[in-house]
């Protein structure tokens, strides 16, 4: 397994523990509090350092397929994030038409579960297209 299909498992498993925790604390201790699952996110920054960083001191580079797998998989994750924002931002917007007022929470959680459909897409799609 090459260090960006490593990278790539490991923003996975941080999303899905983000959402189980986010599920388990909504559930128990409330809305506001349950936002702090989301600073697990923070994670994937320090994977960005600590798999870039080993991969530099081993000399591994990225060859041309790898920066094209990288460059697709982040079209097919900002895609799927595209289409995800407007989705949610027109649901919300017809779900909320005659009163006008959108709740705060919202688009904070708007925000966060964007930020997990990013990565997901990019890290599943990279995955995918290193099987090819």
């Amino acid at each position: 397994m090459v260090i960006q299909q490593k990278e790539a498992v490991f923003n996975i498993v941080v999303c899905v523990a983000a959402l189980v925790l986010y599920v388990i604390l909504r559930l128990t201790v409330g809305l506001y509090q349950s936002h702090a699952a989301f600073s697990l996110l923070a994670l994937q920054a320090i994977s960005v350092l600590i798999y870039r960083k080993f991969a530099r001191k081993r000399g591994i580079t990225m060859d041309e397929r790898d920066l094209a797998i990288r460059h697709k998989a982040a079209i097919i994750g900002f895609s799927i994030f595209w289409l995800f924002f407007v989705g949610f931002s027109l649901a919300t917007f017809y779900a909320n038409q005659q009163t006008g007022v959108v709740s705060v929470n919202l688009w904070v959680l708007m925000v966060f579960m964007g930020w997990i459909v990013l990565y997901l897409a990019w890290s599943v799609a990279a995955l995918v297209l290193y099987r090819q």
